[in-house]
């Protein structure tokens, strides 16, 4: 079985006091295997969690066609190549309150923006270019069939995957999540991590290879572990021709406070002559 400290000995320029954090971390990666025990949990409850499948969208999103403008549903085969078209306004369409009728020929219906498109309607003409003259709506020339209309599954559609597996799900995706109507999402399990360190170690034990340390009498060290020997002989052979032992002596000098403190305990230690 491959452990984390043979991998981690036997890396090029390993140095126990001082691995590069990259190094340490693919060490450790190597050592891991993907967690793959999925749970079910609500949708609230999964901020930072990791999905564990697709998240396929029930619904379309939006719902149906809408409109993406304030202004006024029409219909594009009423409106005029060259020159303004009036139209008589039939009702009204807010959003969450659809108009119930029918746009008919030569009507048109006022519109806030997500307001489900009336039926019979395929365009949306913004208020700002529209007037009022005489009871009726004059629409310019310049209109395009199907501006300002956002389609049904415009944004997601039914049976596509709104979030893929393995997506963290941050705020965003709790957001998507919820606006497809899933209660529920199989997420990974969370990770489990634990501590440990050996009772006793030692820096040579730190710094011996697995392969060399192995009972077969053919085993040898490394590459890695045979260059780091040989490099850390020649630098150890250095110092010892250069270590001096420190000779010089410090003495600690008492500050003034300290120096006036001794003074007066010393006079008052000394014997007072009798005044007889």
């Amino acid at each position: 079985m491959t452990t984390l400290a043979g991998i981690v000995s036997c890396l090029d320029g390993y140095d126990p006091e001082a691995l590069h954090v990259e190094v340490a971390r693919a060490a450790i990666a190597a050592c891991l295997e993907p967690v793959v025990e999925e749970e079910r949990v609500p949708v609230a409850a999964a901020l930072g969690r990791v999905l564990a499948r697709d998240l396929v969208s029930a619904v379309n999103v939006p719902a149906h066609d809408n409109s993406a403008m304030d202004g006024w549903a029409v219909r594009a085969a009423d409106l005029a190549a060259e020159g303004e078209t009036a139209l008589v306004e039939a009702g009204v369409a807010l959003a969450g309150r659809p108009f119930a009728g029918e746009v008919k020929p030569g009507e048109c219906v006022r519109v806030m923006t997500g307001a489900v498109m009336p039926r019979g309607a395929d365009t949306v003409v913004i208020q700002e270019v529209v007037r009022r003259e005489q009871g009726k709506i004059i629409v310019p020339p310049g209109q395009k069939a199907g501006q300002n209309v956002r389609r049904a599954g415009e944004d997601l559609r039914a049976g596509a995957p709104a979030l893929t597996a393995g997506t963290r799900i941050g705020a965003a995706e709790l957001g998507l999540a919820a606006s497809v109507g899933v209660p529920e999402v199989l997420v990974r399990r969370r990770l489990r991590v634990a501590f440990s360190r050996p009772a006793t170690s030692s820096p040579a034990s730190a710094n011996r290879c697995p392969r060399a340390a192995s009972t077969t009498p053919t085993a040898t060290p490394c590459a890695a572990c045979s260059r780091r020997s040989a490099s850390n002989s020649t630098i150890s052979a250095s110092f010892a021709t250069t270590r001096r032992p420190l000779r010089r002596r410090f003495r600690v000098r008492p500050s003034a406070r300290t120096r006036s403190s001794a003074r007066g305990a010393s006079r008052s230690a000394r014997p007072t002559s009798c005044a007889r």
